[in-house]
């Protein structure tokens, strides 16, 4: 019956049944569908121990559990194990139209959810070479790009101070001329000699930034014999423009370290006033505690992916627009927290959508964009 319906509200729904869990993920195996709808109550595995394996595979396929068997307990376990909709069968005919809404937009979430981790998974795999220094010079960081330019590894370089990648002729040089800059206007950009840890040297492009903690972020990159080291940065600065969502990174206390034009753009502010502040400079204090909370959940789960939430974005000029963030942890070398990046999307259109759906079908508003704040979406901790 719930088929029937379903095809009969939308043209654009093709529906598929399985005689339970088992037929329902063999199918699942040799098939693409863009939503799984559920009962509890089944031979072999129940509702949810289906949501289980499916998750194993498909972390972002929408599942709604429909079901007439409520309770708390079931409730509390679909959502722990990932649940995009919870939906009890009583209420008939308007229930099945609540369905294929909820059918309708949860696909739309997910495919948009997909192409933001798509951008995310790019951003990852094409990080720049970076260090940190501590106060005395010293690394307390280094990725694996950067290590890999002076052949250290990361844990190698911790500890070490900075002269270990300079010649040491030019050591002196890098006294009187950098240091002195750095310490007037903050930081240096230029080429220096850099040495391996065998002993040979090369020639890097290099920037060095102080930060407002007394840290210095280094930047270098080898322009002698790895320049498509060099063409591949620019790939990659140059798709994180092209994309059109705004990006942005944090650090692990939630100041931002990076923002890409559009993000620029869409929220008004000039970079100058972007970098360096907190994120509370443009979301609430009740969103930047539901942040808090999710980030603590992925810090506490085993497989830490991405997750997306709704959250209202102040602009410079006040307005109150209402964002989906795709955010993910950044990966430190001790499995800590480092920070977080996200792809941003202006969901104005989506709710308008969404309340007029409502509308149309007679059932009740969805709350306001200002009162949705912080509405986590498929968040796994």
């Amino acid at each position: 019956m719930t088929a029937t319906f379903l095809e009969r509200e939308n043209d654009w729904f093709t529906v598929e049944t399985a005689e339970g869990a088992d037929e329902g993920l063999g199918y699942l195996a040799d098939h693409r569908v863009d939503c799984v709808v559920s009962d509890h109550d089944m031979d072999g595995r129940n509702g949810i121990e289906f949501l289980e394996a499916v998750r194993e595979d498909d972390p972002y396929l929408p599942f709604i559990l429909f079901t007439d068997k409520g309770s708390e307990e079931i409730a509390s376990d679909a959502i722990s194990a990932g649940v995009t909709e919870y939906l009890q069968t009583e209420g008939g005919v308007e229930q099945h139209a609540v369905l294929a809404n909820r059918i309708g937009l949860a696909v739309e979430k997910a495919r948009a959810q997909r192409e933001r981790q798509r951008q995310l998974d790019a951003i990852e795999t094409a990080q720049e070479d970076i260090s940190i220094l501590d106060e005395e010079g010293r690394f307390i960081y280094a990725n694996p790009v950067y290590a890999d330019i002076h052949d250290y590894t990361p844990e190698e370089m911790v500890g070490k101070h900075w002269e270990v990648v300079y010649h040491e002729e030019r050591i002196p040089e890098l006294h009187e001329v950098i240091c002195p800059e750095i310490e007037r206007s903050g930081r240096w950009s230029g080429t220096t000699t850099g040495i391996r840890a065998d002993g040979s040297t090369f020639t890097k492009s290099h920037t060095i930034a102080a930060t407002a903690h007394g840290e210095y972020v280094c930047t270098g990159r080898d322009v002698t014999e790895r320049r498509e080291r060099d063409r591949e940065r620019e790939r990659y600065e140059t798709i994180i423009e092209a994309l059109g969502d705004p990006i942005y990174a944090l650090d692990a206390e939630g100041h931002y370290t990076f923002v890409n034009d559009a993000f620029i753009a869409e929220t008004g502010y000039p970079r100058s006033e972007i970098i360096g502040e907190h994120v509370s400079k443009v979301i609430s204090e009740d969103d930047l505690e539901r942040g808090r909370a999710i980030i603590r959940g992925l810090l506490r789960a085993d497989d830490r992916r991405a997750t997306t939430w709704e959250l209202t974005r102040v602009t410079a000029d006040g307005r109150h627009v209402p964002i989906e963030n795709h955010m993910a942890l950044l990966p430190a070398e001790d499995d800590g927290f480092r920070g977080t990046a996200g792809v941003l999307r202006d969901i104005t259109e989506r709710t308008e959508r969404e309340r007029e759906l409502q509308r149309e079908r007679g059932l009740p508003r969805s709350p306001e964009p200002a009162e949705r704040r912080g509405r986590t979406i498929g968040t796994r901790s």
